[in-house]
């Protein structure tokens, strides 16, 4: 049996990162269409306690998959009422390889980014995905998100779709 590991980054933040941004954004090229470059820019410490953590999936030594949130205060979105964005993380740049799809690890990597961020003290998360993400869409439902109103500026011509999640 393969071993399957999902856990925090740590310090490996940063390689994990780079090793599969550009997976992600070649996926999001040819989902979206156009240059792979438009991708909503974060910046990497986002990623990185305490401002947020970055999840990796492993398959045996081979990194096949990423997640992670952060809490909305450092993605500028300020225009948040207070006091909604005070406690509210979003989940980022959730992503699994192609070849290891279809074997419920970005559901699994949700749950471990859902129990993590509970302990680090967040207790909404929210969750942004556009039109051509049907597979997203589908597993933001399966955990319980449920669709929400517009948070923050998206600037993008495809629809987007706003969730959000209440932590208990």
């Amino acid at each position: 049996m393969i071993e399957t590991r999902i856990e925090w980054a740590g310090a490996d933040t940063f390689s994990v990162y780079e090793t599969l941004m550009p997976l992600l954004l070649e996926s999001y090229a040819e989902m979206y269409g156009g240059n792979k470059d438009e991708a909503q820019d974060i910046p990497l410490d986002c990623f990185c306690s305490p401002k947020g953590r970055l999840f990796v999936v492993r398959i045996a030594d081979d990194i096949v998959g990423m997640g992670g949130w952060t809490w909305v205060r450092y993605l500028g979105k300020q225009d948040y009422p207070e006091p909604w964005w005070e406690h509210t993380a979003e989940i980022k740049r959730v992503f699994i390889r192609k070849e290891f799809r279809g074997h419920h690890l970005g559901f699994a990597l949700n749950h471990a980014l859902i129990r993590d961020a509970y302990e680090q003290g967040v207790r909404q998360l929210v969750a942004e995905t556009g039109d051509p993400q049907v597979e997203a869409i589908s597993l933001y439902r399966a955990l319980g998100y449920a669709p929400c109103e517009s948070f923050g500026a998206i600037d993008t011509e495809v629809e987007s779709n706003f969730f959000r999640m209440v932590l208990r």
